[in-house]
C-alpha cells in the first residue's frame, strides 16, 4: 500500500514534506490535520467502470491511522460501495469528481457515505454525489458542507441522522430534487441546518418521535 501523500497547504510546487498539524478545517466546529491522502495513491481509477471500493477504503484507513486529515477524490468518475468514514477525516470531492454508488455485485448497503461511531468528520468539496444517501449514526461533531458539492439530477439525497450529536448540514443549494432528512434516536442532539439548507431548499424532515423536542435548528 502506498504511503499517504503529504502536502503543505498553499504550496504551488506540490513538494512533499512532514505532516503538519492544527490546521483549521472549513468549519470552526470541525478541524483535521493537514495531511492529504489521494485515493489514486491506493489504486483507485476514475474511469467510470473500475470498482474503487477497496482503494477508497484503504485511503480512508491510511488517513485515520496517520492521525486524520483530508481524503481527496480528484476529477473523474469513481465507482464504490458504501464509503465508511473514520474519525478526524474530511472527505473532499474536487471539482469534476463524481462519486457513484455501486448497486449489486455483492454490494448491498444503500448509503453512499456512512459515518458510524465517528468523531470529528466532514464531507464537502465541489464534486458530485450520485446514488445512495448519507448515513450518520452514533457519531459526534459532523459537518456536511454542500456549498459546492452537487447531487446528481433527480437524486435528492436522504440524510439519515441517528443517535448523533452536533451535526451541521450547510448549503445544499445544488440539490434540485430536494433534501430528505431522517432524524431518529433519543440521543440525537443539536442538528443544525445552515445557509441554503435552511432557506432556499426546504427539506422534507422525517422526525422520529423519540428525538427530543427542539434538537433540529434552522440557522
Amino acid at each position: 500500500m502506498s504511503a499517504p501523500r503529504q502536502t503543505h497547504p498553499g504550496s504551488r510546487s506540490g513538494r512533499t514534506g512532514p505532516v503538519m498539524r492544527s490546521v483549521a478545517a472549513p468549519s470552526p466546529s470541525v478541524q483535521v490535520p493537514a495531511l492529504t491522502v489521494d485515493i489514486r495513491d491506493h489504486g483507485a481509477v476514475g474511469d467510470g467502470t473500475t470498482d474503487c471500493t477497496g482503494a477508497i477504503s484503504a485511503a480512508v484507513a491510511a488517513c485515520a491511522q496517520a492521525g486524520g486529515g483530508r481524503v481527496l477524490v480528484p476529477r473523474g468518475t469513481w465507482l464504490t460501495a458504501t464509503v465508511h468514514l473514520r474519525s478526524n477525516v474530511r472527505l473532499e470531492l474536487a471539482r469534476g469528481a463524481i462519486l457513484r454508488l455501486i448497486v449489486g455485485n455483492g454490494h448491498h448497503e444503500p448509503s453512499l457515505l456512512c459515518a458510524r461511531d465517528c468523531r470529528n468528520v466532514a464531507i464537502g468539496g465541489r464534486g458530485q454525489l450520485a446514488g445512495g444517501g448519507i448515513e450518520i449514526a452514533t457519531s459526534r461533531n459532523v459537518l456536511i458542507e454542500e456549498r459546492g458539492l452537487q447531487v446528481a439530477p433527480g437524486e435528492g439525497p436522504v440524510l439519515s441522522v441517528r443517535d448523533s450529536q452536533d451535526v451541521t448540514i450547510e448549503g445544499m443549494g445544488n440539490v434540485g430534487a430536494g433534501l430528505y432528512l431522517d432524524l431518529r434516536g433519543r440521543l440525537t442532539r443539536n442538528v443544525r441546518l445552515r445557509g441554503q439548507s435552511a432557506r432556499s431548499v426546504r427539506p422534507t424532515v422525517l422526525l422520529g418521535i423519540d428525538v427530543p423536542k427542539g434538537e433540529l435548528k434552522h440557522e
